[in-house]
């Protein structure tokens, strides 16, 4: 079964779409920092990796045998983070 690797799946649309691929029969995996936020993601059966999209290693390892990557971490906006912490945020996993 192919492995489909979300980030973001604590956010509102991430962990709806994480539910939906696992609701779907999909072999998912998730990049969460709060693993304690996920109870329900691991109740439905989806894999989690405890990370931040900004560490390569927790990158490397959530990504390790996907075919699918839905990168939906993100922030609100730019008084939750400024736009240096927006730029760390979202460039640096683009060519893994």
């Amino acid at each position: 079964m192919s492995l489909t690797l979300v980030t973001g799946a604590t956010g509102f649309i991430g962990r709806r779409l994480a539910l939906k691929l696992a609701a779907d029969r999909l072999h998912v995996r998730c990049l969460v920092r709060h693993p304690q936020q996920a109870a329900d993601l691991v109740a439905a059966g989806i894999e989690l990796v405890e990370g931040d999209v900004s560490d390569p290693i927790a990158v490397d390892k959530a990504c390790a045998g996907a075919e699918v990557i839905y990168h939906l971490a993100s922030v609100l906006g730019p008084r939750m983070c400024p736009q240096k912490c927006m730029l760390s945020l979202m460039l640096p996993g683009r060519g893994r």
